[in-house]
């Protein structure tokens, strides 16, 4: 009534969001932890993003945020991917490369009163090298491994014999320069070296 006075106590409990970060050394010898990545959710329209360390309890707007990261003086040589994404208490949008897999982007929407976790993943890059040796004559015919006698992959004096080195890096997630000395002692005291060596890049096999 009049002259009286009422004092009122609102509750709000606003949303959370946690990020959290995942290491996926991949049986490698990459020790690099949680710590060296920051965290980012930034929504649309607000300049003040939420950048954090791994494991980090935030509370947020509800709204759509987008999700990044940034590493910190990483210390493995071949770098990480980003490999995935998941949230609980809500359902990420995931864009990723279609060769890599790796993650180029993704965001999650923060409902009202809602407490989603989102873990991101990073894997170890690796270079995964395999070399294979192959001969054969001048009409192209493999010769069979240990054995230059008989069938059409045979050798007779004066024929040309073709060694392929082939450098195949398909299961390697990184870069690797190559260096490779091929040792013929056992071949050159029963011919000569013609000197024409060629080198190239054949195409991916899909």
């Amino acid at each position: 009534g009049p002259g009286e006075f009422i004092a009122c106590t609102v509750t709000y409990t606003p949303p959370f969001l946690t990020l959290v970060k995942s290491v996926d050394k991949a049986a490698t010898a990459a020790s690099d932890g949680p710590e060296k990545w920051t965290l980012t959710a930034n929504q649309a329209g607000v300049s003040k993003a939420n950048a954090v360390s791994s494991g980090a309890k935030v509370a947020v707007a509800p709204g759509t945020y987008s999700l990044s990261e940034a590493n910190n003086g990483l210390t493995w040589p071949h770098g990480y991917r980003w490999s995935g994404l998941t949230c609980s208490g809500a359902s990420p949008t995931v864009t990723q490369d279609q060769t890599s897999k790796a993650v180029t982007s993704a965001s999650v929407a923060v409902a009202k009163g809602g407490n989603v976790t989102c873990t991101y993943t990073n894997t170890a890059n690796e270079p995964k090298l395999n070399l294979r040796k192959t001969a054969s004559n001048a009409a192209g015919n493999p010769l069979p491994s240990g054995n230059t006698l008989g069938g059409e992959g045979s050798l007779k004096p004066g024929d040309t014999l073709t060694y392929t080195l082939t450098f195949d890096n398909a299961a390697g997630s990184a870069p690797i320069a190559v260096s490779q000395i091929d040792y013929l002692r056992d071949v050159l005291d029963d011919a000569t070296y013609v000197g024409n060596i060629r080198y190239g890049k054949l195409a991916p096999t899909v």
